[in-house]
């Protein structure tokens, strides 16, 4: 019942971004602390795995100016799937940086990877790139509604594949 109503949730929110109904709250909105949050929900689930995060933060610049609810469901996404799809003992790597008025957060892991001919797809709502009936679960919703979720508060997300191995997925939004 859970998994149905957040599916419906998605569906519904990904409607709203796409048609430019989606209310949102923009305010100042400290990055680091929405990111701590959203370790904190997935501790459990990288500590059964023995993952380990990795963090490098700017002394300074990193709040955004963004619907903080939002920034927490893409983060959520982003990690979750960091950590579903990272092999067992690797790390989630966590970098944040800001470049004029731009404010930019990586989140990068040591998973198999995306092939490089599969990347076009990547945002496609339903889209799960081969990995349906594997061992991670998922409805190809979360990177879809993302990076609506993030255009809609004037950002986006972008993915490359990581030379050693996995995906690195930057989401930039506007700086406070």
């Amino acid at each position: 019942g859970l998994h149905l109503l957040s599916l419906v949730d998605d569906i519904l929110d990904l409607s709203g971004a796409q048609s430019g109904e989606l209310r949102l709250e923009l305010t100042a909105v400290d990055l680091p602390e929405v990111v701590a949050e959203c370790r904190a929900m997935l501790e459990c689930d990288a500590a059964s795995r023995q993952i380990a995060w990795v963090s490098e933060w700017p002394a300074q610049g990193t709040r955004v100016h963004a619907d903080r609810k939002r920034v927490k469901q893409i983060l959520v996404n982003l990690l979750s799937n960091a950590v579903k799809y990272s092999h067992a003992g690797g790390r989630i790597e966590l970098q944040s940086r800001r470049e004029g008025d731009r404010v930019f957060l990586t989140v990068a892991d040591e998973g198999v990877g995306i092939p490089p001919a599969r990347f076009q797809q990547l945002f496609q709502p339903f889209q799960r790139l081969g990995a349906q009936g594997g061992r991670v679960s998922g409805t190809g919703l979360g990177l879809a509604l993302s990076r609506q979720l993030a255009r809609a508060m004037g950002g986006d997300i972008v993915a490359a594949p990581r030379p050693e191995r996995g995906t690195c997925f930057t989401l930039q939004l506007p700086a406070a």
